[in-house]
């Protein structure tokens, strides 16, 4: 074998090896710019798509809803207003009956709407926090997306409105179509329990900071060694 041959036959060795090398270095995955803006772009497509068939569903099911209504609503209670026939037609007892009974009514009548208005005043008090809250989270088409999210179990959009992060779990869920979908289809008790964990998992995204890089580590200079010989002749390391 020439000189020249052998020569080629070392390199071919080493380009093999460093090959060889290479292939079995583990590699890290590192999602490109250009991937993340495909993975976003999809979950946008599913959420539009999503909300169309949501809005659809939500018709269906409010149309279901009042003819429900409309079936269960119960018959007007009989009237408990006396009567002459029932009192023997006795006109005293009559008049003292319906005087009590008109008393009785009007009592009833303030009761309930004092009732009411407690419970309005509690609703625009709650109303007014959760608007607050839409506010400082500074999402201009919060609106839109929290109107993608389909009907949700009874119960679970007032506690939405009420809870310190509900604004947040609503955009969430807007733009997270799947788990509102999840969410839609359980039960009220499942679906609070379902919202309490994403919402834990979201509070711990949230702390989660990316770690400052350390400092690039200075190399030595070829040859160096901390050794004795390194320091000032005469000195010793112990």
């Amino acid at each position: 074998m020439t000189h020249a041959a052998l020569e080629e036959t070392e390199v071919t060795n080493e380009v093999i090896e460093v090959e060889t090398q290479t292939e079995s270095a583990p590699v890290e995955q590192v999602e490109s710019p250009a991937e993340t803006d495909l993975t976003e772009r999809a979950q946008a497509r599913f959420n539009k798509i999503t909300a169309e068939k949501f809005t659809e569903k939500r018709r269906a099911d409010e149309a279901e809803r009042k003819l429900s209504e409309a079936l269960s609503k119960p018959a007007a209670p009989a009237s408990d207003e006396p009567t002459l026939e029932s009192l023997d037609y006795d006109e005293d007892a009559y008049r003292k009956a319906l005087i009590k009974h008109q008393v009785a009514e009007a009592v009833k009548e303030q009761t309930e709407a004092s009732r009411q208005t407690a419970v309005k005043v509690s609703a625009e008090q709650t109303q007014a926090a959760f608007n607050e809250r839409i506010v400082a989270l500074n999402k201009p088409d919060f609106s839109d997306v929290a109107s993608a999210i389909p009907q949700l179990p009874n119960g679970v959009a007032d506690a939405l409105v009420q809870s310190e992060n509900g604004a947040e779990l609503i955009y969430h869920l807007g733009t997270h179509l799947d788990m509102a979908d999840k969410l839609s289809n359980m039960s009220p008790q499942q679906a609070m329990m379902e919202l309490g964990r994403i919402s834990v998992n979201m509070d711990a995204t949230t702390q989660i900071k990316p770690s400052a890089a350390p400092d690039p580590i200075t190399p030595l200079n070829s040859g160096g060694s901390l050794t004795s010989d390194s320091g000032p002749k005469g000195a010793t390391y112990e």
